[in-house]
């Protein structure tokens, strides 16, 4: 009787054992998923391809490029160039740009747009995952109006005084133009032009000693460049041209000369000038002293021509006048002057 009772308890006490042996595992496997739950929460990462971890090395650059001009507007359409993986992006309607994925090394960013001057900076990590880099871009000058033509003048004993000269109307949006050069590489001349408030352009007059030349027919088909300095000492190659011609030949005037009196209303007369090229004639009058002044002139005057007359009546006094011959680049030749007197 007593071993068929301890034969009933030992199925009871080998369950109980199974149950703490489970509770007992439970346990540690809990307080195991607690530990790799601090651990995840609080321990370095280490994995390099967790942007958490500072093992991390992907990065990625963003920002915004505006006009210099004020107030600054956003510059859509710029590539945005990362030189050290080769890799191209462009900015939206609102100016922005992000370059992503870019392993941390050191390189720079170009900024390139036409219209607009090209930029770029050095990027320097220093263990910074985000870049940001707003950038402001200089829009190029662009020229309005560019002249470049030869002037020949005719004295008296057959002299001739030639020179070349230069006019160029410029816009600036960033109104930022402080110097503009005229220069041409191949005769190694390089001057400044000077700004002239009455016909709001830069203007120019050089000889040939100037152009470091003997002659002016030396510069004809030359490249002549237009170089402008902002106030920030950056440099635009704004455009270029050439010499086209140099009018040599002279007009001759026919009448009045010699300080021949005339009327208050002179017939100014003049040959026929046949220089194989288009043209168009200017008339004009001065007074005749020690330092003379512009009393009338015409321009435009067709080929076809050979006189004109003044449109309102000269004073007493005495006078001369030349005649022009300009083609349709400028480039332009004066008669010898011509005196009256008018009674």
């Amino acid at each position: 009787m007593r071993g068929a009772k301890n034969l009933h308890k030992q199925p009871i006490l080998l369950c109980d054992f199974l149950t703490f042996l489970m509770k007992k595992y439970l346990a540690i496997i809990f307080a195991v998923l607690v530990l790799i739950s601090q651990l995840s929460c609080d321990a370095p990462r280490l994995n390099p391809l967790d942007p958490s971890s500072p093992d991390y090395k992907l990065t990625s650059i963003e920002g915004t490029i505006k006009t210099t001009a004020l107030p600054q507007q956003p510059i859509a359409g710029v590539k945005v160039f990362w030189k050290d993986k080769n890799l191209t992006v462009q900015t939206d309607q609102n100016g922005y740009y992000k370059l992503d994925e870019l392993v941390m090394n050191d390189g720079i960013l170009i900024f390139e747009k036409d219209g607009y001057s090209k930029d770029s900076v050095r990027i320097v990590w220093a263990g910074q995952k985000n870049k940001r880099e707003d950038v402001s871009l200089n829009a190029i000058p662009q020229i309005n109006k560019f002249n470049l033509f030869t002037i020949v003048q005719n004295r008296y004993a057959d002299v001739q005084d030639s020179r070349l000269n230069g006019q160029v109307s410029i816009s600036d949006p960033d109104n930022t133009i402080d110097t503009v050069y005229l220069k041409c590489d191949e005769l190694a001349f390089s001057k400044k032009l000077s700004f002239s408030p009455v016909l709001n352009m830069f203007e120019g007059s050089f000889t040939p000693a100037d152009l470091n030349v003997t002659s002016l027919d030396i510069v004809i088909g030359k490249k002549f460049e237009l170089v402008t300095i902002d106030n920030t000492h950056k440099a635009f190659l704004t455009g270029s041209t050439n010499v086209m011609r140099i009018i040599k030949q002279e007009v001759i005037i026919r009448e009045p000369l010699n300080k021949i009196s005339v009327n208050t209303k002179p017939v100014l007369k003049w040959y026929r000038f046949l220089p194989g090229f288009n043209f168009k004639y200017k008339v004009e009058i001065y007074t005749d002293e020690l330092v003379p002044q512009p009393i009338w002139d015409k321009e435009n005057i067709s080929k076809e021509d050979v006189e004109t007359t003044p449109d309102f009546d000269l004073s007493p006094g005495e006078y001369y006048w030349v005649v022009w011959a300009v083609d349709d680049f400028q480039n332009r030749c004066r008669s010898k002057p011509a005196s009256f007197v008018v009674k």
